[in-house]
Order: C-alpha cells, then structure tokens, then sequence
C-alpha cells in the first residue's frame, strides 16, 4: 500500500516538474542506481538484501537539465546619423544601439564604404563600443554602413544596411595677414 502510494505520488511530480525550464535529468546514483529511503528520513545508497518496507526510488534530480539555449544578438538599431541623413558633418562619429537578450558580451564588426550598397570594407572587427569614429571622410559623398554584432558564443546578427551623405566641404577665407 504504501509503495503503491508512493509510486503515484513520484508518478505525478515527475509529471508535473516536467514543464520546469531545465526539465527533469537523471543522474547515476550509487550501486544499482536507487537510493533506498527508510522512512526516517535517513538514505543509503543501493539495493538492499532485506525487504523491508523501505521505498527505492531513482535518483531525480529536477531543474537541472540542458541549459537555456542561447539567443541571437540584438539587431543593431537607431543609428546615427540617421539612415538617409544628408548634409552630415565629414568628421562625425557613427553610433547604434545594439547588447543582447541574455545579458552576454558583444562585439560589433563595423562595415562602410563610399558609394557602394554593399558595403564590404570591415573598418572594425570585434569592436566593443556601440560608437565609432570613422576619422575624416570626404566631402559630399554617399557612405553605406553596416553594423554585424556578435556574442560571446559566436552567434551573430547582421543589422541592416544604413546610408548617409556628407556636405561640402567648408570654404574658409584665407587668414588675414598680420602687420609684419
């Protein structure tokens, strides 16, 4: 009676601990793979010679399984300048918002390339900031870029495809000559 019992109750936590996100793993247990429960709450490990009215059961071990898979990488998103930005200053820097779902590191490859839709020019691998200074790029010009972020286990995502154009160039007068 009692065993009986106690099989259905074992019987329904395994069915209900197995929606938990580690779901439910085994693991070996000492000799004979049961540990032996006498019902003073002490237990040993193994099958024992006599037929006492202690309960076997395997060992269980709940929550502990495969861990959480991991996810992709944010796509890299807002950027400045904007996609599209026109009359854009020849010495600004090139910023995104990027990170990950899990919390993991990330790293950004950093595309750009004047006049071309496909920019395949990495400017910046394993880039750990979500901003970039690109230096001084040349006057009124079309500049493609893309941002690819990377996580600590290698999975990847490919943001889209930006553009922004420079203005001219700035057209000082000469300085004024001093009193020699």
């Amino acid at each position: 009676m009692i065993r009986s019992v106690l099989y259905r109750l074992l019987v329904l936590v395994l069915l209900l601990t197995a929606a938990l996100p580690g779901g439910i793993t085994t693991r070996a247990a000492p000799a004979g793979g049961l540990i032996r429960s006498a019902g003073d709450g002490s237990r040993s490990g193994g099958l024992e010679s006599d037929l006492s009215p202690a309960a076997y059961l395997p060992l269980v071990t709940l929550g502990a399984g495969d861990p959480a898979p991991n996810n992709l990488p944010n796509l890299p998103s807002s950027p400045s300048p904007a996609d599209g930005a026109a009359n854009q200053s020849m010495g600004m820097d090139l910023s995104w918002t990027g990170g990950d779902p899990d919390g993991d590191s990330v790293t950004y490859d950093v595309y750009l390339e004047a006049n071309n839709t496909t920019p395949d020019v990495l400017v910046s691998g394993d880039h750990t900031a979500t901003t970039y200074d690109p230096g001084t790029l040349s006057a009124n010009t079309r500049y493609y870029w893309q941002i690819i972020a990377k996580d600590e286990h290698g999975a990847t995502t490919a943001g889209p495809v930006w553009d922004f154009t420079t203005g001219s160039a700035s057209n000082n007068p000469p300085n004024r000559p001093s009193n020699p």
